[in-house]
């Protein structure tokens, strides 16, 4: 009884999980109708990308029709229908062609797909799209302090760095300084902003004690491997001790 359980369990995880199925659309009785079967699970695509999502015809044994099918789809994604109209001679199986624009909100979205026999009734399935944000889209910016930073000749300063924005980038950026004749920068624990450091990297600047008085401008840029990244000049004025 215990192996009768479990494979009853297991037939119906199964079924669940196969496909999902429109109301069945054509004639009156169940012979003379058809659904439309899809995915179960949510299709995930990328921002600017495209995926190609099977569907099938389950046709009754009476059912021999030709099927239109067509899809309607939110703004910002195109679905091309192919192996449409259906031919009763044919398997039923149909592809959708779903091409998601770069600036698509992120999230869920739904296509709904309409088979229209040649007589009979409709019947419609909706098709569930998840659109995530590509990273290649996406645009980092460093910041440092609107205010100038002033270091006495001989002297060093912290000054903290801030990548923004930093929750929605979870790999490595590389970091690198330019500084003026006379001063010294360096990030520090390293050159790389990690995900654990919360968008924050902390610039040493030190001034030599000959350094040129005045204000001075140290040039910080980054590159990573999904994303842009805008650089930010850091102001530092040197004054006599």
């Amino acid at each position: 009884m215990r192996k009768l359980g479990i494979c009853l369990v297991a037939f119906v995880l199964l079924s669940v999980i196969a496909c999902r199925k429109s109301e069945p659309g054509g004639g009156t009785d169940r012979a003379t109708k058809f659904t439309i079967e899809g995915p179960l699970m949510t299709t995930s695509i990328k921002q600017g990308d495209s995926h190609t999502v099977a569907l099938k015809i389950n046709r009754g044994k009476e059912f021999a029709e030709a099927i239109k099918v067509k899809a309607d789809a939110p703004s910002g994604i195109e679905v091309a229908v192919f192996d449409s109209p259906v031919k009763p001679s044919e398997k039923g199986d149909l592809k959708l062609k779903v091409v998601v624009a770069k600036d698509v909100s992120p999230g869920e979205h739904v296509i709904h797909v309409t088979g229209t026999p040649e007589t009979g009734a409709a019947t419609s399935l909706d098709v569930k799209v998840k659109v995530t944000e590509n990273a290649q889209n996406m645009a980092l910016s460093l910041k440092g302090p609107a205010a100038v930073t002033s270091i006495k000749q001989g002297e060093t300063q912290t000054i903290k760095i801030s990548l923004e924005p930093h929750d929605k980038y979870l790999a490595d950026v590389n970091l690198k300084v330019e500084a003026p004749k006379g001063l010294t920068a360096e990030l520090t624990p390293g050159n790389t902003i990690r995900a654990a450091d919360k968008g924050v990297a902390n610039l040493r600047v030190s001034a030599d004690k000959t350094a040129p008085l005045g204000e001075h401008t140290i040039r910080m840029s980054g590159t990573a491997d999904a994303a842009t990244v805008s650089p930010t000049d850091v102001k530092v004025k040197v004054v006599a001790p």
